[in-house]
């Protein structure tokens, strides 16, 4: 199948005088990028129509002689990035990491201070890598599950942003970007997928302003279909396969376009639960539905719903206790989604796929024999190291040992604090296979800020 046409190339304006291109092409202009509290409100009053976001410079690392070392430099950026956030800015836009374990902490310090829309740039490298190594598709899977919400690519020559963009694009679920110098435009440079151009340090965006636009009339022929996207998530706006008007086609479209959850609501309970049969193993976003409390009292089937709205007339009140009975039992009607039996999980380096019944070794205990036991695990088939936490030390071991870990990473601790301690540390995606079992609400959190992926 084709892949689905993705957003016409779009810029963000760095400079407050570029606000004359927003009087010349309106659909252009994404919106606009400060580089500092005076610019953004000069920016503010000059592009009143578009949002304007700020720049936030990640510090320089402090040189730590030993762990712990992630926390103290989420600590730092925090510092730094406090006064900025109090601008209140549309977005905020992430720049100048050391390192990828950097650019994550500081990803991490900006969730834990705002909820605003979040943008990172990736320094790419040769051969689809960063700078110090880490797997450009290791580091986009990482990223979109914490928050991170567009992704832009630099690079110091287009056959690396090429490179990048071909190795990554199919597996992204946020938007792509780039930022790189005007000219190279005028080349036959391939930049799949993407969706937003920043002009290069020192450039101008009038100047790439109609280089763009020539890009984007030529992009939907570049374009590479996104993982597993041609199972019946390529729908023509109202039939997926030969299903007419197709719920299925519509949680399609719209996942694609910018909606990030999607409430279903109905006259009748078997049409809520015929449209989750057929829309819950492709949804990619989360979805909820509007209802009658009382369909809960009976035995309604509502597969991987995770929101629920009152009906129209009715209070919130009426339907929480029946929604804590319903939460009980969801777990039970959970449907697997299409073709998730193989998960990315990204051991923070390198991009790993495994499939969800795929063997964890047994528990290796995070403590000084943590190296050998890790050489030991080598020899072994297992697809994923288990490692168990028992102790604050255990997280400073873990953290001082993490280049050894060349397999996804299964993290267990006896307590939820001392686990979100060392998802904090691990740069890659943790999964969780339900040892040291952790309460939904908590599990809930981690997946959100740390990516934690539940088997």
């Amino acid at each position: 199948m084709e892949p689905i046409p993705l957003a016409h190339g779009q810029l963000l304006l760095t400079h407050p005088d570029d606000h004359t291109l927003l009087a010349r092409d309106p659909d252009l202009i994404a919106g606009a990028l400060a580089a500092n509290p005076h610019d953004l409100m000069q920016m503010r009053m000059t592009c009143p129509e578009t949002p304007v976001g700020l720049m936030l410079p990640c510090p320089p690392v402090p040189q730590f002689e030993a762990p712990p070392m992630t926390a103290p430099y989420i600590s730092v950026c925090r510092k730094a990035f406090r006064p900025l956030i109090e601008a209140e800015a549309a977005y905020y836009y992430l720049a100048g990491a050391a390192d990828f374990r950097a650019l994550r902490a500081a990803v991490l310090a900006v969730t834990d201070l705002t909820g605003a829309n979040l943008i990172a740039e990736l320094q790419v490298d040769a051969n689809a890598r960063m700078t110090d190594g880490t797997s450009v598709l290791a580091a986009v899977a990482v990223l979109q599950r914490i928050g991170v919400s567009t992704i832009i690519l630099n690079a110091d020559h287009p056959e690396d942003l090429e490179d990048a963009l071909q190795e990554a694009a199919p597996y992204a679920r946020v938007s792509l970007g780039v930022r790189c110098p005007a000219v190279w435009l005028l080349h036959d440079v391939q930049l799949p997928n993407v969706e937003l151009f920043l002009p290069a340090p020192g450039e101008r965006a009038r100047r790439l302003a109609d280089l763009v636009c020539q890009y984007a009339a030529k992009a939907p022929h570049i374009a590479l279909a996104r993982d597993l996207d041609d199972v019946v998530l390529a729908p023509d706006g109202r039939d997926a396969h030969f299903i007419d008007w197709s719920v299925l086609a519509a949680v399609a479209v719209l996942q694609r376009i910018g909606v990030s959850t999607i409430i279903l609501n109905a006259d009748h309970p078997e049409d809520l639960e015929d449209a989750l049969q057929e829309a819950a193993p492709y949804a990619r976003v989360s979805l909820g539905v509007r209802c009658p409390a009382v369909w809960l009292l009976h035995d309604v089937q509502l597969p991987n719903v995770e929101l629920f709205l009152p009906a129209p007339g009715e209070r919130a009140r009426r339907l929480a206790d029946l929604v804590c009975q319903y939460a009980a039992k969801a777990p039970h009607i959970a449907l697997a989604r299409d073709l998730d039996d193989v998960v990315l999980a990204p051991d923070g380096r390198d991009a790993h796929f495994i499939d969800w019944t795929t063997d964890i070794s047994d528990e290796v205990a995070c403590d000084h024999l943590l190296v050998q036991r890790l050489l030991e695990l080598e020899d072994e088939e297992s697809a994923a190291f288990k490692l168990l936490l028992e102790e604050d030390e255990d997280v400073l071991l873990l953290e001082e040992n993490l280049y050894m870990i060349t397999r996804p990473v299964c993290i267990c601790a006896d307590s939820p604090e001392l686990l979100e301690k060392a998802l904090r540390v691990y740069a890659g995606l943790s999964l969780y296979d339900g040892t040291w079992e952790q309460e939904p609400r908590i599990l809930k959190y981690f997946t959100e800020k740390y990516g934690l992926i539940c088997m």
